[in-house]
């Protein structure tokens, strides 16, 4: 196959395309920005205009350089772009590009990677160290060197984050952990980063070199870059480098990470000579989906998605008396909305925090219904198995209930707010698997294993239902999409209290919404149980305008509407206090 598609090819890799997309393929300008909405199309725009560039002759495969978040999206471009006949451009995570720019300049002098920063960190952590410490702790190392922080800022720089561990322990640890990084001579993920940004902007030889081999860039899922990532990229550009980036400022979720959608939103006033190409065309959802899509007020969406495909189901809201009947209600709509010709593999249940898959999974397990955890089962959770190792270990204590010595446990392995929640679970089944069988004193090991074997439910072949949070959902898509836990306190998480937080909670549903094509349902509880007990739940008050919408829809009032009024009465909405007793 040749690596440069024949200028007669051109009509071919342009036919099909829709107005916007066709624009920004074959731009003129040197950088490119496309804001483009969720199910517009985006990766064809993205392999259409790397072979369209090569095929006019505007730019050699051998100086293109393509950049993505993740492995299987590299994989994924570089698949299509064989499809299209081109052969030559480089494509990777801004990782990978960095560690064979790293080898490139150092050779076999190139330091050993370390290959997780927990072996280390509960090293100089000490006594202090388990598993909730060790996670937090890498984390927020993550965070401060996406944003370029070394330990002597990390204090100042990280005061207005919440953090499950007090930052003065954070500090000390990331500086030892430093320390012992450079007494084994061994750098982590993101000093590839940093090493390569320090060479290129230090070395004018090596930086003329790598610019001269990457002439023509290419970055996906640009609302996800970082400080770090952003100024490598800068170092690797001159003002002859052209860039062609995609993203979507509504649907940038990662902030906690250290992104900043900035980057995306702002760079027509960083550069010169700069178009700016909106994709609204959805390709993914019915209508109806795309109405409840374009209620939700995500912040800095660059416009309303427009429908493209046949109308369908109308979306629905369904509310339940508690977590267990919540549960229960998807584990019935899904079964009731099984379709042999698309299997279970084309629905999925997406949640905020991962302790809400805990019902899920038994009501799932109970129903028959195979499925798979993507952010791992509930007893394969570090708390928790670790929790259920020593309740079978555990003598039987007289006088202490069950309920009593889980207590006990969580209250002693307890960190952060996610092993809080998912200990929290497992203390409710406690509670419940006593009510089953009163005066179980201390029958430990039967009750860690009635845990265990209620919750292995195998997956067929992969024809499954998958569980996973709204996060891991980012990218994917499926048939028929159940959100569940569309509760305040939840939706938007407690602990958001911050306009930048809610907005970004408020993106974060957005997301979980236009993963749907055919079928969408969003649930709730009335009340749930927290650590304080049972309490009382509102309904998110991200629902008002898909409620509204949905209101609509049963007028047939389809295109979309404007939804001032309705965003007006959400953002109102979300101004109240938050529900204390929640959970993350």
């Amino acid at each position: 196959m040749s690596g440069v598609p024949e200028l007669n090819d051109i009509d071919e890799l342009l036919a099909g395309l829709d107005e916007e997309q066709y624009e920004a393929v074959t731009a003129k300008s040197r950088i490119v920005v496309v804001m483009a909405g969720a199910g517009s199309g985006k990766t064809r725009v993205l392999t259409r205009r790397i072979a369209y560039r090569i095929a006019s002759g505007g730019a050699a495969p051998e100086k293109t350089l393509a950049v993505t978040f993740t492995r299987k999206a590299a994989s994924e471009l570089s698949e299509r772009l064989w499809s299209l006949g081109v052969d030559g451009p480089a494509a990777g995570t801004f990782h990978s590009v960095a560690l064979r720019t790293l080898k490139r300049r150092h050779g076999h002098r190139t330091p050993k990677i370390l290959g997780s920063k927990a072996s280390i960190i509960s090293r100089v952590a000490g006594n202090q160290a388990d598993a909730a410490l060790v996670r937090e702790v890498s984390r927020e190392i993550d965070w401060a060197k996406a944003r370029m922080i070394p330990p002597s800022r990390y204090l100042t720089a990280a005061a207005d984050r919440a953090t499950a561990i007090e930052q003065h322990t954070i500090s000390a640890i990331y500086e030892k952990y430093e320390a012992e990084k450079e007494r084994r001579g061994v750098i982590d993920f993101e000093d590839i980063l940093l090493r390569v940004t320090s060479d290129l902007e230090q070395d004018p030889r090596f930086s003329a070199e790598m610019q001269s081999l990457f002439r023509h860039i290419y970055v996906d899922e640009f609302q996800d870059v970082n400080p770090l990532q952003y100024r490598m990229l800068s170092a690797l550009m001159t003002d002859e480098s052209d860039l062609f980036v995609v993203g979507d400022p509504a649907q940038a979720i990662f902030s906690f990470a250290g992104a900043d959608p900035g980057y995306l939103t702002g760079l027509s006033e960083r550069q010169e000579d700069v178009a700016v190409v909106r994709l609204t065309g959805n390709y993914r959802s019915t209508p109806e989906i795309v109405e409840i899509a374009n209620s939700i007020p995500a912040a800095e969406a660059p416009a309303k998605l427009r429908p493209t495909l046949p109308e369908g189901a109308h979306p629905e809201i369904r509310d339940f008396a508690d977590e267990e009947a919540e549960a229960r209600g998807i584990a019935r709509l899904l079964r009731d909305g099984y379709e042999s010709r698309h299997g279970w593999r084309s629905s999925a249940v997406l949640y905020r925090i991962a302790a809400q898959s805990a019902p899920i999974e038994a009501a799932l397990h109970d129903h028959g219904i195979p499925f798979t955890v993507r952010d791992g089962l509930f007893t394969q959770r570090p708390e928790v198995a670790s929790a259920l190792q020593r309740l079978k270990e555990a003598d039987a204590a007289p006088g202490i209930a069950l309920s009593g010595l889980v207590a006990e446990i969580a209250e002693e392995i307890a960190e952060g707010e996610d092993e809080k929640a998912n200990l929290e679970v497992l203390l409710a089944m406690a509670e419940e698997y006593e009510s089953i069988a009163p005066g179980a004193m201390g029958d430990a090991a039967e009750f860690a294993e009635f845990v265990r074997q209620s919750r292995e439910t195998p997956a067929r072949s992969g024809n499954s239902v998958t569980l996973l949070t709204l996060h891991s959902s980012k990218g994917l898509e499926f048939r028929n999409v159940i959100i569940a836990g569309c509760e305040d306190g939840l939706i938007p998480v407690y602990h958001s209290k911050k306009r930048a937080e809610i907005d970004e909670e408020q993106r974060l549903f957005y997301v979980g919404v236009t993963r749907a094509r055919e079928k969408l349902t969003l649930t709730w509880a009335r009340q749930r149980r927290t650590g304080q007990g049972i309490s009382a739940r509102e309904e998110s008050p991200f629902l008002a305008g898909p409620r509204a919408a949905l209101r609509a829809l049963a007028q047939r009032e389809i295109p979309t509407k404007d939804w001032g009024k309705e965003i007006a009465k959400q953002r109102s909405a979300i101004g109240k206090p938050h529900d204390a007793d929640a959970t993350d």
